[in-house]
């Protein structure tokens, strides 16, 4: 049973990274014989894993077909920015007025990092969440710390997009910086504002950047006769550790 535990962790952990990375895109399939293949499991810890992961609102799951990796609507991205506003703005508000000299160093540390990594996105991205989150882990909120998380999670794969548009990176930066000042100095209400205006200015062009994106597919995509059902996007598609081409 502990084996059995474990395994089924190992295999949570790789398909939420799969899926938080868009390495599985929204509305790929996943299904659970060929999951069971590739792991070399039984189907049994692949369903309770795609099940967590159901439980986590990023696989939409069909009985008794596997599930979908969920895709959020464009009001469904818009609320889940507007909650980041609200939630992240106090957190940092808190965690700039509790900052010690270990979390300084580390928020110093990593905006160094970021400016070292703009043309590498995927490390980029790591050192943005591991900047944002060591502010607000020194907050006195850590719920709304845990909440801000799952958030951030449901979201990073969307924001990948909008990162991969090179000029969007140094307004970026100008962003982190303002928030990294504030902290630094112990302003809560600046770091709040510079967090606020950070998701704010973020939500706006990253919205519009993927409702073009989105028209763009729907035009793109070929026109089917009547009675064609669409095809589906299987994780088949996808090799094991790769990345979508």
């Amino acid at each position: 049973m502990p084996r059995f535990s474990t395994m089924q962790e190992a295999i949570t952990r790789e398909i939420r990274d799969d899926i938080v990375a868009g390495r599985l895109a929204p509305g790929t399939r996943l299904v659970v014989d060929e999951l069971a293949a590739k792991f070399g499991v039984s189907p049994m810890p692949i369903r309770e894993a795609l099940r967590q992961l159901g439980a986590e609102r990023l696989l939409v799951i069909h009985s008794y077909r596997g599930a979908t990796v969920a895709e959020l609507s464009i009001d469904e991205i818009r609320e889940i920015f507007l909650m980041r506003e609200l939630l992240e703005g106090e957190a940092a508000r808190s965690g700039a007025r509790r900052l010690g000299p270990e979390q300084r160093r580390r928020l110093q540390t990593l905006m160094d990092d970021m400016r070292a990594t703009v043309r590498d996105h995927g490390r980029w991205i790591t050192a943005d969440r591991a900047f944002h989150m060591t502010l607000y882990q020194t907050s006195e909120y850590p719920r709304l710390v845990a909440l801000v998380g799952q958030l951030r999670q449901d979201i990073e794969r969307y924001v990948r997009l909008y990162i991969a548009l090179q000029p969007n990176i140094p307004r970026s930066m100008r962003r982190h910086q303002e928030i990294l000042d504030a902290s630094l100095a112990g302003d809560g209400q600046a770091a709040r504002a510079a967090t606020v205006g950070h998701l704010r200015e973020t939500a706006e062009m990253f919205m519009a950047e993927l409702t073009r994106s989105r028209q763009t597919a729907e035009r793109r995509a070929p026109r089917r006769g009547p009675g064609v059902a669409p095809g589906r996007r299987t994780a088949q598609a996808i090799p094991a550790g790769g990345e979508r081409r």
